[in-house]
């Protein structure tokens, strides 16, 4: 800035200082120019070096003292906000919850890329969100807290000193789903081989474990329960027997199953019928509350006429919870079910409560017109619609 007062003279030219960090010489910038302005750009500096500055002020009668000595600048390129990481792959995911990661940006800006932000964008909306509130310090994420049988899509962006960088090409819509993985059991080299302990002495055999969902684990003994005889401790990465006290009837083979807890999917939830057409229905339906231990991954649409005790198969291949079942006859009532299927088959099925007559919604009344009217009240009078729509008028609405 300009000084306070200009000493009543007018200011003719600023001289420029400036000094190393590990130099306590100051040296002329301006020795052959004069400047006029408050600003000043000073080349031939070099790279990778501290500098101060000051400015003195000179007038007709003379120069002012030096000005306080700048903070130490330090001689760099410019740096910029990084430019955009590779778009978010999914290595990971439960009914809950997708586990991201992602490759630094090829160009960091010229500074150091200190974290990353991510952005989720919901199936059917249009506005993106942040994952987290705070940065994130590696390319690896979970994003918690998801809806099953709902997709998703995520960006990414590297954050410097400059702050947050360009996002990331979109990921594809993901649905979160949980993994399956065949029950493995590690075995250690102890034992792999015959177990020798003395009488009285304790007895510990553990394994790890791995598998998704978490294995179902049974250890077995022949002729010997042993839950009573010792102490079975299992989590979801490991399992482990002791028997205390050993003696010569706890030798033998001990055996150790894993399996996945598996089953079909129980029911969906209710069953409902809307839109109405004289050959068609559009029907929709929940989720099933029971999976059986892995996603359902479609569903089987069927039909029944009233009279009719079989039913036949619509459609065996529905990813969505609504389906427009066409081809219907008009005037006649039906039932209809959906069946959930998971990896491991197909599970129970849902019906409508009461069966549906296809019709269309009658036409509208004619001749409609006042009969009487009092203060608070008015008596109407219709005829009939022309169209009763297939089906026999149950009442009208107002």
């Amino acid at each position: 800035m300009k000084p306070e007062s200009d000493g009543g003279s007018e200011i003719k030219n600023y001289l420029v200082d400036k000094r190393e960090k590990s130099s306590s010489r100051w040296t002329r910038v301006n020795k052959t120019f004069t400047i006029y302005d408050i600003r000043l750009k000073i080349s031939g500096l070099l790279e990778g070096s501290d500098y101060q500055f000051r400015v003195t002020a000179v007038n007709t009668a003379g120069n002012s003292q030096p000005s306080e000595a700048s903070q130490y600048a330090y001689c760099r390129e410019p740096t910029y906000t990084p430019a955009p990481p590779s778009i978010p792959r999914v290595i990971d995911s439960t009914k809950h919850s997708i586990s991201l990661q992602w490759t630094r940006p090829m160009y960091d800006g010229g500074a150091d890329v200190v974290g990353y932000v991510v952005e989720v964008l919901e199936e059917g909306t249009e506005q993106w969100y942040r994952a987290t509130q705070k940065t994130l310090k590696t390319n690896l994420f979970v994003a918690a807290g998801l809806q099953s049988n709902k997709k998703y899509s995520f960006q990414a962006a590297g954050v410097n000193s400059n702050g947050t960088g360009e996002f990331s090409e979109p990921s594809v819509e993901i649905e979160p789903v949980e993994k399956l993985s065949i029950p493995d059991l590690d075995l250690p080299d102890d034992l792999k081989k015959t177990v020798c302990l003395r009488a009285g002495n304790t007895l510990r055999l553990f394994v790890n474990v791995t598998g998704r969902p978490a294995p179902v684990l049974t250890w077995r003994k022949p002729g010997i329960d042993l839950q009573s005889r010792g102490f079975i401790d299992t989590t979801d990465s490991y399992t482990q027997l002791i028997v205390e006290k050993v003696h010569r009837y706890d030798s033998g083979k001990y055996t150790i199953e894993a399996e996945n807890p598996s089953d079909t999917p129980g029911p969906p939830g209710s069953v409902r019928v809307k839109d109405y057409t004289k050959e068609s229905v559009v029907i929709t339906w929940d989720v099933p509350s029971i999976d059986g231990g892995a996603p359902v991954n479609n569903y089987i649409i069927e039909k029944r006429e009233a009279s009719m005790k079989s039913y036949k198969t619509v459609t065996t291949e529905c990813r969505k919870t609504l389906f427009r079942i066409s081809g219907l006859e008009e005037s006649v009532h039906y039932f209809f079910r959906v069946l959930p299927e998971n990896i491991y088959g197909i599970g129970e099925p849902c019906e409508i409560p009461e069966s549906v007559l296809i019709c269309e919604v009658p036409s509208l009344p004619q001749d409609l017109h006042i009969v009487d009217i009092g203060k608070t009240s008015a008596i109407l009078n219709w005829e009939r619609p022309l169209h009763d729509g297939g089906s026999r008028l149950t009442g009208y609405a107002h």
